[in-house]
């Protein structure tokens, strides 16, 4: 290799955030002239509503916010099978929505996505699994759960009218609720 190939660029090392505003940079208009007015002004968004380069990509997968905690990350890659958005397969969007480490954030929350087929798929699993069990659910089960007896405890709720106005009211686990002190001295 000769000089002029090792020394093409030097390496900069920059926090997450400056290499997020360095990107920011690079993606904006560069001159005065290139800016532009826009005709309408948008309405406040929701702070992990999809960006708006997502929305072509949304009749092929599903995409969700995943929290940016260690557990939630691998629960939702390694069990439910959500797959990190990165530069690598997402070409299409524009950089300066990726942070320094190559996947879309905003705040605590990672962008994720699966084939939509999957997601839906996996939505409506406990549905199914509802449905089956109450279709292949036995009469004599259903008779057992509906004819309780004396064995099941029974709540008496009192008169719906007080004998007096001094009477106090039981709660739970036999406490007394008191009326307000007042209401006792007359």
């Amino acid at each position: 290799m000769s000089e002029t190939e090792t020394k093409s660029a030097p390496l900069v090392i920059m926090s997450e955030m400056d290499a997020y505003v360095h990107e920011r940079l690079k993606s904006q208009p560069q001159t005065l002239e290139d800016i532009k007015i826009k005709d309408r002004i948008p309405e406040g968004q929701h702070a992990l509503s999809l960006p708006p380069e997502i929305n072509k990509y949304s009749d092929k997968f599903s995409f969700r916010w995943l929290s940016k905690n260690k557990r939630s990350i691998d629960r939702a890659l390694d069990v439910i099978g959500w797959t990190l958005v990165n530069r690598t397969l997402f070409t299409g969007i524009p950089d300066h929505l990726f942070t320094a480490n190559g996947v879309i954030e905003r705040g605590d929350a990672i962008l994720a996505f699966m084939p939509a087929k999957q997601a839906e798929r996996i939505r409506n699993l406990p549905g199914e699994k509802s449905r089956e069990r109450v279709k292949n659910l036995l009469v004599q089960d259903l008779k057992k759960w509906t004819d309780k007896g004396e064995q099941y405890y029974k709540p008496d709720l009192g008169s719906a009218e007080a004998d007096d106005d001094k009477s106090y009211a039981k709660g739970n686990r036999g406490m007394f609720v008191q009326p307000d002190v007042e209401t006792i001295e007359e």
